[in-house]
Parts: C-alpha cells; structure tokens; sequence
C-alpha cells in the first residue's frame, strides 16, 4: 500500500508530527485526482475532431480512469519528486497532462493494432 500512498512530497523535509504527513497526503490525493481527471477529459473529447462526447460522462468510465492512474502514476511522480522537492504548478499540472496524453497514446497505439 506504501507504494501508491507514497508519492515522496517533500522529500527532504525531516520534520515530524501529523502536520508534515497531512500535508504529504493532500499533495498525493490532489496528484491522483489530476491525473483521473486528466484521463476523464481524454475520454470525454473526442479527436481528432475536438468535440465535447457527452455520451462518455458516465461512472464507469470515471472509475476506469482511477483505476489506470493507480497502475501507472507513483513512478512517474516519484522521479518529478525527487528532481524537485518543492510542490508547485508543475506538480500540479504533470498529472493531469500525463493522463490526457496517456490515454491519448494508448488510443492511437491500440487502434492500430486492432484495425
């Protein structure tokens, strides 16, 4: 469980106490959340046209979408962790743009090898 929970925020800080763990929760629930919402918006648009595909907003493909960020994320981040150990926008903004771009790759691959 350590693996997914832990995402190395704030790496080199060495306090102790709940306040540093609670910060290092939100930072990897926030991260979790960006990258299925980042999967979530690939799904919903519809390319190469740019269109807004309301039949896909649904439970299920959003419960998808958490389950892909859970396999693929932690590595990922652990390496955007450990080159900068101070939260910012760009740890905001990775999530999201690697599960968009993600599920994008994983369409145009999986679609040339099933057609």
């Amino acid at each position: 469980m350590n693996f997914f929970s832990n995402l190395e925020f704030f790496p080199k800080d060495t306090r102790l106490g709940p306040r540093i763990q609670t910060k290092r929760h939100l930072w990897t629930l926030a991260a979790y959340l960006l990258l299925s919402l980042g999967i979530f918006a690939r799904q919903i648009i519809d390319f190469p046209n740019i269109r807004f595909n309301i039949a896909q907003i649904n439970t299920p493909v959003l419960a998808a979408s958490f389950i892909v960020g859970l396999a693929v994320f932690p590595p990922a981040m652990r390496w955007l962790n450990s080159r900068r150990t101070t939260p910012g926008l760009e740890h905001m903004l990775t999530p999201f743009t690697l599960g968009f771009f993600l599920n994008l790759t994983m369409k145009f691959l999986m679609k040339g090898f099933i057609a």
